[in-house]
């Protein structure tokens, strides 16, 4: 019979609850998954734009302008790949 992970988890050496854990502060936490319930959708694609030359993700004003100025082509070429 194998182990499970949490089984595993619980076989390792114990160490004593520190000063440390005085420091600890909450932290509020933003992301950007969420959970998403589509109905009647046989195929879902997902897309991602890259650029080149590369600009840093930190430069969001620069993409977000170079999306919004060339989203007309890039809804084109998406039309274009699904033309049976």
């Amino acid at each position: 019979m194998e182990l499970e992970s949490t089984d595993r988890l619980a076989l390792l050496p114990k160490r004593p609850r520190g000063e440390y854990i005085k420091k600890f502060r909450s932290q509020n936490i933003t992301t950007n998954h969420f959970k998403v319930e589509v109905d009647n959708f046989e195929q879902i694609y997902i897309f991602s734009i890259h650029y080149n030359p590369m600009i840093p993700f930190d430069n969001v004003i620069l993409r977000r302008n170079l999306l919004v100025e060339n989203i007309e082509k890039i809804k084109v070429f998406i039309r274009n790949l699904f033309v049976i």
